[in-house]
């Protein structure tokens, strides 16, 4: 018998569309950290409520760091090293963006039990768990992610 073979590990941001209360799904890249989702790809992406605190936090580090880096979207307020390239860059157009965000409840993978459907990472950095859910381990500590599960 043949192994299915794995999804694909993101690796540049990618627009997906799953079955999710908001459809269409933005993928961080590499490593990345926030998802965003939007009802189709014209719509103004929504970031989970779920996510609120890490997104706070994402900005106050951010706001201190000084580091340089020739990609205008890995040096917005919301760099795309954490968030989808759309975020980020939606990010880069207005001072007060912190208020334009939008956020909606219930609208990810850990908040709906739904699976992505791309993975984090390969199977050499990690389990079957941190493959596909990698990005909710990074937004919160281990013992809130677990508490909330």
């Amino acid at each position: 018998m043949r192994k299915r073979a794995k999804p694909e590990i993101v690796i540049r941001s990618q627009v997906v569309r799953e079955d999710l209360p908001l459809p269409v799904v933005y993928y961080p890249n590499h490593y990345g950290t926030l998802f965003a989702f939007a009802e189709d790809e014209d719509a103004m992406p929504a970031l989970c409520s779920c996510s609120r605190a890490a997104v706070a936090n994402l900005i106050s580090l951010l706001a201190s760091d000084d580091s340089v880096n020739a990609d205008p979207l890995r040096m917005a307020p919301l760099s795309n090293l954490y968030v989808p390239d759309r975020i980020a860059a939606f990010s880069l157009g207005d001072d007060d963006f912190v208020d334009m965000i939008r956020f909606g409840s219930g609208l990810c993978h850990r908040c709906t039990g739904a699976r992505p459907t791309l993975r984090y990472c390969h199977e050499m950095y990690g389990g079957e768990f941190t493959q596909y859910y990698g990005w909710y381990i990074n937004q919160c500590p281990v013992s809130d992610f677990m508490r909330q599960s």
